[in-house]
């Protein structure tokens, strides 16, 4: 299977996956309509040849009370984008889009929250419901779910089962000390991604430009895919010696390859995407990703010209 998948709408081809953010599917001002909703899914079916799976921005990471003022972590319905709520329920909407269109919602790390507000360093070690009475931050909110990950990881299990999840794309860019190149959240992925196996749901992990060989190792103890960040920048000599470095450290099988369209000016398409479409081929996932909403043609042109073509060279 090669997935072609969109970020925030992920799209999976017939054997290959590539991630594309469409924050239409929130309003062109990042909050939910009917209308922009429904322009989102009509243009989706418009290209149900050029795609087989798809994931919106869904899910982050929430806090109940363990009664005593700290954090017992859970997976809510929830964008990065502070005050958007996405709706779980579109599953539905995204699985008619064809028997073919695989479910791969995203979930994030909580940056919906403040980095101001309570945390360790000025709290002590108390997790996101601080002691000290202040509001919740990203960073403690982080903390509370590497010291006790399995209740989201649960979460996350029965949401699967209940809108037909094929997997998860997670995507944790928290500040440090729990970014998605930190040991500890790398070690929670990898946790989460095998609890999952075990239910037959899939995971694909979204991390930055790392060339750290014990991270890559730390990575490759799963099944899971990983998408570098340092793969989004343009088709070049360096970017093609960056691919060969992740290939020559065990994860040309676990790697998916990254595009951003709306990296460039939406009347100037990325110069190169022909040789990066061709190194392309050998991997089983293709991660697009399009931040914002005001790309027109000149942006669907570019995607959707040369996915179909890709997907008849598979």
């Amino acid at each position: 299977m090669v997935w072609v998948r969109f970020i925030y709408v992920i799209i999976t081809l017939r054997c290959r996956i590539i991630e594309l953010n469409f924050e239409k599917v929130y309003g062109s001002s990042l909050f939910p309509n009917q209308s922009t909703i429904d322009q989102t899914f009509k243009e989706l079916t418009e290209h149900t040849d050029s795609f087989n799976a798809i994931s919106p921005q869904m899910y982050s990471i929430g806090c109940d009370s363990d009664g005593s003022g700290g954090c017992v972590p859970k997976m809510i319905s929830c964008s990065s984008d502070p005050g958007i709520t996405p709706d779980p329920n579109l599953a539905k909407r995204f699985h008619a889009l064809g028997e073919h269109i695989e479910y791969w919602p995203t979930l994030s790390s909580p940056d919906y929250l403040s980095g101001d507000g309570c945390n360790p360093d000025s709290c002590g070690s108390g997790p996101a419901m601080c002691p000290c009475g202040q509001a919740p931050n990203e960073t403690a909110t982080m903390e509370a779910l590497i010291l006790n990950p399995v209740p989201l990881i649960e979460d996350a299990i029965a949401e699967a089962k209940l809108h037909n999840i094929t997997g998860y794309q997670l995507d944790m860019e928290a500040p440090a000390p729990f970014g998605d190149e930190s040991l500890a959240v790398i070690q929670f992925v990898n946790l989460f991604s095998t609890m999952l196996a075990a239910h037959g749901v899939k995971t694909s992990y979204c991390i930055g430009g790392t060339t750290d060989q014990d991270t890559l190792a730390v990575l490759n103890q799963t099944k899971m895919r990983s998408i570098s960040m340092g793969l989004y920048s343009q088709y070049s000599v360096d970017w093609a010696s960056y691919l060969t470095l992740w290939q020559n450290n065990g994860m040309k099988d676990k790697l998916g390859i990254g595009f951003c369209p709306t990296c460039q000016p939406a009347s100037q398409p990325e110069p190169n995407i022909t040789g990066k479409f061709e190194l392309a081929k050998d991997f089983q996932e293709l991660d697009f990703f399009a931040f914002g909403a005001g790309y027109g043609a000149e942006f669907t042109h570019v995607f959707f010209y040369f996915l179909p073509i890709f997907i008849l060279t598979i």
